[in-house]
């Protein structure tokens, strides 16, 4: 079924969350390639676009009760996604819109004429660390739009001449709407060899008791055995 006007979340982003993302993006800028012969400041401001994107992602995860980590990258180039939650690796792509108009303008603006691109180069759709894509708009000052998600790289070639590589399109009509990332089942934080759900748990450390979080033990999984497992299992 094709998603409704309704469907697409709009979020307030905070100007503090604002500026934690220019000064990433100021940072960041400094170690990145001059992509497409942009000026340092353009580049920055899509850096930062992009940072935005992902940081209100996570606001809007922890919303849904959902622990995740976020892969915030400076100074080299990410795998291609920017989250982990449950069994699923996450990549947030934010595309800016100038001068959007109402929001009901906006609305159908984006239903009617604009599409989740995964480039099809080297970088992206062929070295593929996502199996979750998400669409979100920014919209000056500082709003955000989620737009839906996609479980896998489109199958249809884009033929918009704008897009600096080739690339893979799906249209943000088709896309499944944001809410509901929060009952996917994928998502949950449930061991991949036995389905017991991780909860946090006591651990002794140098003869002290200490609490260990479900992101911590989700860390130490992905970090040893590249999945999702309990500590029987992830031998954590």
């Amino acid at each position: 079924m094709p998603q409704k006007p309704a469907d697409l979340l709009f979020m307030d982003v905070p100007p503090a969350l604002l500026t934690t993302a220019r000064v990433m993006a100021l940072e960041r800028v400094k170690h990145e390639y001059n992509r497409f012969g942009y000026s340092r400041e353009r580049r920055a401001a899509k850096i930062r676009i992009g940072m935005v994107g992902e940081l209100i992602f996570s606001t809007l995860l922890n919303y849904y009760g959902l622990a995740h980590l976020y892969y915030s990258v400076v100074g080299y180039f990410d795998e291609g996604y920017d989250f982990r939650a449950g069994s699923v690796k996450i990549d947030v792509k934010t595309t800016l819109i100038q001068n959007p108009g109402p929001p009901e303008t906006t609305r159908r603006l984006i239903l009617d004429q604009y599409h989740l691109y995964i480039a099809d180069d080297s970088g992206q759709a062929r070295r593929a660390g996502a199996d979750l894509y998400v669409q979100a708009f920014f919209l000056p000052p500082g709003q955000v739009v989620f737009a839906g998600y996609a479980q896998s790289v489109p199958a249809e070639t884009s033929a918009n001449a704008r897009n600096i590589f080739p690339a893979k399109q799906l249209p943000i009509s088709a896309l499944t709407p944001t809410a509901c990332l929060k009952d996917l089942p994928q998502l949950k934080p449930v061991c991949q060899a036995c389905g017991a759900a991780l909860t946090p748990r006591t651990v002794t450390r140098r003869d002290q008791q200490a609490s260990e979080s479900i992101e911590e033990q989700m860390a130490q999984s992905y970090r040893k055995k590249d999945r999702l497992f309990c500590p029987l299992h992830g031998e954590y």
